[in-house]
């Protein structure tokens, strides 16, 4: 029996000579192969691999991923891939790989945008506001936890506010207030 941790390193190992045959291929074959890859890479896991540029390869990898399946419209695998992707950039990520964890927060926050993860959405806005150097670098990661959040909002407004009007109209029936309304806006009385 294998050990956990020679398992992980045959994972990565796998994954890795996988995923040089499926790179430069753009057959859908490929891109089955390039997630079972990256699905390889990822069982493997970030503390396997030592060498900070391997890292950083990894979790671009991760990205490419991510937007292809979101390009299958597989968003929740998308999700999971980019948050594979950023456990890859380590401590220092912020430093070292900076336009990378941009790609990968942003990229997590509007799939757990479309998913509804409501805590990831504000936990990678909050990273990449936190980290950004520029206005420009955050603005998409604010504007899609902006329209979620409108979102919620006009959802709420349209399971709620139809039974708003009734419910005072009902409320104040028969008092000085309404008077004898028989219609108020197109509701009946």
């Amino acid at each position: 029996m294998k050990s956990k941790e020679k398992r992980r390193e045959n994972h990565l190992r796998y994954g890795l000579v996988l995923c040089t045959h499926t790179l430069h291929e753009s057959r859908t074959e490929s891109n089955e192969l390039f997630f079972t890859s990256i699905t390889q890479i990822n069982h493997g896991g970030p503390d396997i691999v030592h060498d900070p540029s391997q890292k950083s390869i990894i979790a671009g990898l991760n990205l490419k991923a991510g937007r292809l399946s979101i390009a299958l419209s597989d968003y929740a695998a998308a999700f999971t891939l980019f948050e594979h992707g950023i456990s890859y950039l380590g401590d220092d990520k912020w430093a070292s790989n900076y336009d990378l964890s941009i790609e990968l927060y942003d990229a997590a926050a509007e799939a757990a945008c479309v998913l509804n993860k409501r805590d990831r959405v504000g936990f990678h806005v909050g990273e990449l506001v936190a980290h950004a150097k520029t206005f420009d670098d955050s603005v998409h990661c604010k504007f899609c936890s902006l329209l979620y959040y409108c979102l919620l909002v006009n959802l709420f407004l349209k399971l709620f506010f139809p039974l708003l009007p009734r419910r005072l109209i009902n409320r104040c029936k028969g008092t000085s207030k309404c008077g004898s309304l028989e219609r108020v806006d197109g509701f009946d009385i």
